[in-house]
């Protein structure tokens, strides 16, 4: 899903970058509840304007956390929300 979506919006996955597509999904329980933490970020090489130098910053990242009681498909749709919203901004950027 989540290669399909960067292949529509034209994101390149097929050649060496030094940029990171990150997914990062946590599973926390508090008494019978469930919760799912989900992350998307990318990290890039940027350079600082003071120091001249480039270094790793965290350049695009949303976060979703929700209880669930279907852990798989909840995840899912978080998934999709946040490929949608990351979609919205690289088009607005890239125009």
């Amino acid at each position: 899903m989540m290669l399909d979506k960067l292949k529509v919006l034209g994101v390149k996955t097929d050649t060496y970058s030094p940029e990171s597509f990150i997914l990062i999904i946590g599973q926390n329980e508090f008494g019978n509840m469930k919760f799912i933490n989900t992350r998307l970020m990318i990290i890039s090489q940027v350079k600082r304007a003071k120091a001249k130098e480039t270094s790793l910053g965290i350049t695009y990242k949303i976060d979703d956390l929700f209880d669930t009681t279907e852990p798989n498909i909840d995840m899912i749709d978080s998934l999709e929300y946040m490929l949608s919203e990351f979609g919205d901004q690289f088009i607005e950027e890239r125009q």
